[in-house]
């Protein structure tokens, strides 16, 4: 039975780093697979001790996300409608090239933050230079908080397969 569980957790890793490469909270999707699986085993393999640091660990990730993509766009001198932008164009940049290309949305989403913050600060009176500045500060708050994520979601993934490989 380990093998299926390694199967579905692998499974919910690769669904939950396409999932979060959206913005969306894709880490919840790994953690509430384990969760299952642990309360199947009886917290035999996984204690709650452990399915909780995942859910810790899970909750960081999301608020670490939501925080560097503020702080990308603040430190770099944009306004509450570059932040807007930057979401909405993430959102609206990964929907369209889903719809255009295959796995579209991990592409999509960089450019989208990138142009929804410089077009949320240029609509402010912002010039090209100063809301291209605060486009650029949008985009490596969301890589740096893609790159959060997917550490989280490959350590949650990597030790829970461990525990059910023997290997610790």
């Amino acid at each position: 039975m380990a093998i299926v569980y390694i199967a579905l957790i692998a499974a919910a890793a690769l669904i939950s780093l396409a999932v979060s490469i959206t913005g969306m909270p894709g880490s919840f999707i790994l953690w509430f697979v384990i969760l299952i699986i642990s309360i199947i085993e009886g917290f035999e393999v996984l204690s709650v001790y452990g399915v909780t640091v995942f859910f810790v660990a899970a909750c960081a990730a999301e608020i670490l996300e939501y925080l560097s993509g503020l702080i990308g766009t603040r430190r770099s001198g944009g306004s509450r409608s570059a932040m807007k932008g930057a979401l909405i164009g993430g959102m609206t940049g990964a929907i369209i090239l889903s719809a255009i290309v295959p796995f579209g949305f991990l592409i999509g989403v960089f450019p989208g933050t990138f142009l929804g913050a410089f077009i949320g600060e240029y609509k402010t009176g912002k010039d090209f230079y100063k809301s291209s500045k605060v486009g650029i500060g949008a985009l490596a708050g969301r890589v740096v908080a893609a790159s959060l994520k997917v550490m989280v979601i490959l350590f949650t993934a990597s030790i829970a397969i461990a525990r059910y490989t023997g290997l610790f």
